[in-house]
């Protein structure tokens, strides 16, 4: 006996030593991360350049917890957007040399920085820029430079905008597995792929309005800043003239081709110098010289206003990397009613919708959060749908010219197998119930026409609901908001024509918006985010979340999870890629 309880006292301290260690090197290992993430000092110095590096995916949360499971590098837009305004009024910053490598973006964060540009281009300092791969999105950003900068191996592509959806009917035909849909509204075009094997007029009507309005935005900005006509630069993207770095030469639409980023930034060098009076300069990144203001020169005060971003799909749970759970986001809402440091809330909403039911749950929160401290609402690159919904129970709403939004509708997909179960597989089944519809949901049978009859009455029910929302938010008449919505997805600018939203501008509009509500400017800025802290993320349910998690990075699974997470009650738009 003494033995033995010898053997379980050695395997007990064995094992907490195992766990204790593990939870050490844990530890030291993220401490090691966090430290290396953290910026680089800045002191002050004249004759300074701003090195603004858009490397890698812009995002609109906090960085803190990302480092995790990050693939590449990520930048945040606010403190991007910070580092900007700052050297604009920054007597130490006498220009700005912009460079781009692998920049993922949303034509929505896209205007965001734009317009920060622009303003740093007003005061009259130099901007250079060097990128080897020009495209839309970093030609319009380098479009504002004073001189553009590329490689002499670079790659220069412009032709033109484009929406791809793909179509499973037929591939869900020849599996026999039959999509039982409902839904409400002509627009309502996130349904078609289950339904179709090409787009509706509705559909491709919508698309082709707003996909034309996002590229003569992009139009008009360049040629205003390049000083060439709308007319010449539409028909050379029309002709694909613009597809090579020597092309784009000779339509003076970048100035210099160097043989490597060195060159590249001496040339810049070189330019700044010669709008200045000075003889030297001091390069200066910008999360370095952001850090600075944000830790050094801004005070901060007790009273904030809080930045609560919310990204992904709305799901019925918990949130994960790329998702919106419903169960987290309210509980992060209900510390931010309880904190009485908090005095207004921007929400930041990226989302093409999602689940119906998490979607009204959180705008319920919202509405209870609203009756203690304003919010306002920050469009990112999609609001829709679910996504609008939220958005809804603000005091103000701040979309950007490019934001996606709209889209007010709602629908139900419900992938039955029943014949691929029997047919291909060979599986069958048996039920005992109480009621003739007990088993409508169950993959054993298909609906009855008075099943269908009832789903399609709940699904209009919710419209309905939504519709008189809007009616009430927005205070327009029942017959406006009829006619603006049946699914139809709006530009930021038509969105804001219609009544739907109150403002056109980005993050920093909305954050002044909230401290004028609160009835106070000198409130300092906090973000939170409605997903789960690492340490969270890494205890609760470790390896449902992980394998999830990677999964949702391949690129094969991109149909799969397209078809998936469409199933149920569902307020979303079709994904909006450009």
């Amino acid at each position: 006996m003494q033995a033995l309880v010898r053997l379980l006292k050695t395997i007990f301290i064995a094992t907490t030593s195992t766990f204790l260690v593990f939870i050490l090197l844990l530890t030291l290992l993220f401490w090691g991360i966090s430290k290396d993430l953290k910026p680089k000092k800045y002191q002050p110095k004249p004759h300074s350049v701003l090195h603004v590096c858009l490397k890698g995916e812009i995002i609109d949360q906090s960085l803190k917890d990302d480092f995790l499971f990050s693939k590449k590098k990520k930048s945040n837009l606010y403190t991007l957007l910070q580092s900007i305004q700052h050297a604009t009024q920054d007597d130490n910053i006498v220009g700005l040399y912009l460079t781009i490598e692998d920049m993922t973006v949303g034509w929505a964060q896209l205007e965001e920085i734009y317009s920060a540009l622009q303003k740093f281009k007003k005061t009259g300092k130099s901007m250079i820029t060097y990128h080897t791969m020009y495209d839309h999105k970093s030609y319009y950003l380098a479009a504002l430079s004073d001189h553009i900068i590329t490689h002499e191996e670079g790659i220069f592509f412009l032709n033109g905008f484009k929406r791809t959806v793909y179509f499973y009917k037929n591939l869900l035909k020849t599996l026999q597995v039959e999509p039982i849909v409902f839904r409400v509204g002509n627009f309502k075009s996130a349904i078609e792929p289950f339904t179709r094997d090409c787009m509706s007029a509705e559909s491709k009507q919508q698309s082709q309005q707003w996909l034309n309005g996002l590229y003569q935005h992009f139009l008009k900005k360049v040629t205003y800043a390049r000083g060439c006509k709308q007319a010449h630069l539409d028909q050379w993207i029309h002709r694909l003239s613009l597809t090579s770095i020597q092309a784009a030469k000779a339509h003076h639409l970048i100035d210099a081709i160097v043989s490597g980023e060195n060159q590249a930034k001496k040339m810049a060098k070189k330019k700044i110098l010669s709008n200045t009076s000075v003889h030297t300069l001091n390069f200066v990144h910008h999360t370095s010289y952001a850090y600075h203001y944000q830790t050094k020169v801004i005070k901060q005060t007790k009273n904030k206003v809080a930045v609560l971003v919310a990204k992904g799909d709305i799901i019925d749970g918990y949130s994960t990397p790329e998702s919106i759970g419903d169960k987290s986001i309210l509980q992060v809402i209900k510390k931010l009613a309880k904190d009485d440091s908090i005095k207004s809330v921007v929400l930041r909403i990226d989302t093409p919708g999602g689940s119906s039911r998490a979607s009204n749950r959180i705008w319920n929160a919202l509405c209870q959060l609203k009756n203690k401290k304003p919010i306002v609402v920050s469009m990112g690159n999609v609001t829709a749908s679910g996504g609008y919904y939220m958005a809804m129970a603000a005091d103000h709403v701040v979309a950007n010219a490019t934001s996606i939004t709209g889209s007010i509708g709602v629908f139900a997909l419900f992938l039955n197998p029943h014949q691929l179960l029997k047919n291909k597989l060979k599986i069958s089944s048996d039920v005992v119930k109480t009621h003739p519809s007990a088993d409508m949901f169950d993959f054993s049978r298909t609906m009855t026409p008075h099943e269908r009859t009832k789903v399609q009455q709940f699904v209009e029910d919710n419209y309905k609901s939504f519709v008189q929302k809007v009616v009430y938010a927005r205070k327009l008449s029942l017959k406006k908001v009829e006619s603006i919505a049946s699914g139809r997805v709006w530009l930021g600018t038509d969105a804001h024509q219609h009544g739907l939203v109150d403002t056109i501008g980005g993050l920093s509009t909305a954050i002044v918006e909230a401290k004028k509500l609160a009835k106070n400017d000198q409130l300092s800025v906090v973000f939170y985010d409605e997903k789960p802290h690492w340490i969270q993320f890494f205890l609760n349910d470790f390896s449902q979340n992980i394998g999830r998690y990677f999964l949702a990075q391949e690129k094969y699974t991109t149909h799969y999870r397209a078809i998936m997470r469409m199933q149920g009650i569902q307020a979303r738009m079709h994904d909006a890629c450009v």
